[in-house]
């Protein structure tokens, strides 16, 4: 047999009435988080500042390759399509070079089978 706990009610107080319960409230459609409106003051000081980051970058869209890029450039391991094998399974397959990047050149693999030696 089981024990259970009696709820012990307390009387309402003189003089107070039992309201009955009301239906909750409908809810309103929530506000997106985010909205795109046209504010002047914050969007024409957004604008020049692109605009100023475009004109400073423009001239490296347009430039060559620099210091030591013809060094992985001109490696077989990037230019062929059987040197990504030859480069993370042959450590001895980057030549002259004293360092082992594989991830590097890896990197440099994928570019130059995607778009080639052109650096933009």
């Amino acid at each position: 047999m089981s024990k259970r706990k009696k709820r012990s009610r307390k009387p309402a107080a003189a003089g107070a009435r039992l309201s009955p319960t009301r239906p909750p409230a409908p809810r309103q459609a929530s506000a997106p988080l985010f909205e795109l409106r046209w504010q002047p003051a914050l969007h024409l000081p957004l604008a020049g500042l692109l605009l100023l980051i475009l004109a400073a970058y423009w001239p490296a869209f347009f430039g060559d390759f620099i210091w030591d890029d013809n060094i992985f450039r001109d490696s077989p391991l990037v230019s062929s399509w059987g040197g990504i094998v030859d480069l993370w399974l042959d450590l001895g397959s980057v030549g002259s070079e004293s360092h082992y990047w594989p991830v590097l050149y890896t990197s440099l693999w994928l570019d130059h089978k995607l778009w080639g030696f052109n650096p933009m």
